[in-house]
């Protein structure tokens, strides 16, 4: 029953390698004005070239392997930044998850105009570019359910998370682009809200499950992809395995098992 009360945590990933660089990273760039939305904008530009070198012949995707680590370490950073120097507000809230979904998604299309150029066969046909981008749409839709449901439980466990008080900003004066990202934020919250399921599972033995296939895991699989690229042409394709087959089947029984437990302690508190 402990881990029922355990604090919040990151991903396994995250807590172990990502956060304590992106923490180190972000005590030299706080004193020198690096403000948290930068270091997002910056990220993203990042996911983009990371992108990029996904969708290039060899060697570049091992580059993009390489940048992609970087990305996921600055990921970190701007949160760090936000609770040491300010800026945590919800703007920052949403600017993260853009940048979070520019690189993943920049990284799955670069995935696929990979393996458009690469002629590579599945049961002996060759896909072109647009049929690869129709086989890995489900990996990027359950990719953004995956996000949705570990980024759930999370701000849930969390005591200040901005998700649980985003009405007291809708009074507050926006300009247009605030009012679109706000609307936004206000949509993905309640999307993401209904992504467990009708009976909402929760707690922190429940998100401890979950993160097991959450973002950071799928982009350290994304990366291992990319660096495996030379040695096995499909390395892009046992992401897509991975995704679709694996990660799903772990993430329903996962939610089907929480679910259970869920409504047993529910139970036993009423």
């Amino acid at each position: 029953m402990r881990g029922l009360k355990a604090p919040v945590r990151d991903e396994v990933l995250d807590a172990a390698i990502c956060r304590p660089l992106g923490r180190w990273i972000a005590r030299r760039l706080g004193p020198r004005g690096i403000t948290a939305n930068q270091v997002t904008l910056f990220t993203a530009a990042l996911g983009v070239i990371t992108g990029v070198f996904y969708a290039a012949p060899l060697p570049w995707p091992v580059l993009g392997g390489c940048l992609f680590f970087f990305a996921m370490v600055f990921d970190c950073v701007d949160g760090e930044l936000a609770r040491r120097y300010g800026g945590g507000d919800w703007r920052g809230r949403i600017f993260d998850g853009l940048a979070d979904g520019v690189t993943a998604f920049s990284v799955l299309i670069g995935m696929v105009v990979h393996l458009g150029r690469s002629g590579i066969s599945v049961f002996g046909y060759t896909p072109k570019t647009f049929e690869w981008l129709v086989i890995f749409l489900p990996a990027g839709a359950s990719f953004m359910w995956h996000s949705a449901v570990v980024d759930n439980l999370k701000q849930r466990l969390k005591r200040g998370s901005i998700d649980n008080t985003l009405g007291s900003f809708a009074s507050e004066p926006k300009n247009a682009f605030d009012r679109v990202s706000y609307a936004l934020l206000v949509s993905y919250v309640r999307w993401m809200q209904r992504s467990t399921g009708s009976s909402c599972p929760g707690g922190y033995l429940c998100f401890r499950r979950v993160q097991w296939v959450g973002p950071t895991h799928h982009h350290f699989l994304m990366m291992i992809a990319a660096l495996c690229i030379g040695a096995w042409p499909r390395a892009y394709l046992g992401y897509w395995v991975f995704a679709v087959v694996i990660a799903n089947l772990y993430m329903v029984a996962t939610l089907w098992i929480s679910r259970n437990t869920w409504r047993k302690a529910s139970t036993s508190l009423t």
